[in-house]
């Protein structure tokens, strides 16, 4: 399987890698298309059916196995003209950043399967506070990249500032000697108890040196009895931390001006 989309409309993907490590899956997300295996799925995720990139690719997709995954726009029009398969997301006005367990379910449901989310754990770790007017730097094992990932552009977009990610071990060989100058950021440490034993040493490690020169950090356990519970705790932990971000800051969560302003340049 293929999967198109750019921005919040790829997230499902990088989750359903992690739900799934063993599917055949590849996330693409630029202009044109890879070349795919005879009969590959090609599913072109675009939540508000006009992504430039998707729009590209399901036309350089033609006379191949696709799959529409989208609210509406031009997207679902020509699937509908073409009649190419197409899942109809319910248009609620969010952000794709914000649909994206409604994006998995209907990936499981491609698959043939049934996606039974649990219900988020209520947690309280809120530490907008201590984030505020720092730059986030948020670290995970390679396996859970794709969470350091959402919290990130849940900072860009929905906070309003920049935010970064990385995976350990690869920063502990460059990033970590990069602070002698700068250090107004606030780290944040996703570890996961099924993480290998010398990365949730390294995690533990690296965050006492960055304190130590100044740096504040925080180690997030992720929380539940399977990757599926984890991703849920996270996904609800993020929005209440970038949310409250965005009442610190005065910004409006909802509103993506820069992009929006990029898009009538384009």
């Amino acid at each position: 399987m293929i999967v198109v989309g750019m921005g919040g409309s790829h997230l499902a993907a990088d989750l359903l890698k992690l739900l799934k490590p063993d599917l055949d899956l590849t996330v693409y997300s630029d202009y044109g298309l890879l070349k795919s295996k005879p009969n590959e799925l090609v599913v072109l995720s675009s939540y508000s059916g006009n992504t430039e990139e998707v729009l590209d690719a399901y036309d350089k997709a033609a006379g191949l196995n696709r799959a529409i995954i989208t609210t509406g726009g031009q997207l679902l029009d020509k699937a509908k003209a073409d009649g190419v398969r197409y899942i109809q997301l319910p248009s609620k006005g969010l952000q794709p950043r914000d649909a994206v367990l409604f994006m998995l379910k209907t990936l499981y449901e491609l698959l043939g399967e049934d996606l039974k989310l649990p219900e988020a754990l209520e947690l309280k770790d809120d530490i907008s506070s201590e984030i505020a007017n720092r730059i986030p730097l948020i670290y995970t094992s390679v396996k859970n990249e794709v969470l350091g990932y959402i919290w990130k552009i849940k900072f860009n977009e929905t906070s309003k500032t920049p935010a970064f990610n990385n995976v350990l071990p690869e920063a502990d060989h460059n990033e970590i000697n990069s602070f002698a100058k700068s250090k107004n950021f606030y780290c944040l440490f996703l570890k996961d108890e099924s993480d290998h034993p010398q990365v949730k040493k390294r995690m533990d490690i690296t965050a006492k040196l960055y304190c130590d020169i100044g740096i504040p950090c925080k180690i997030i356990e992720l929380l539940g009895n399977s990757t599926l519970e984890k991703i849920c705790n996270q996904l609800a932990l993020i929005s209440v931390v970038t949310l409250n971000l965005a009442k610190i800051y005065e910004v409006d969560p909802n509103k993506v001006p820069m992009i929006e302003n990029l898009k009538k340049e384009l």
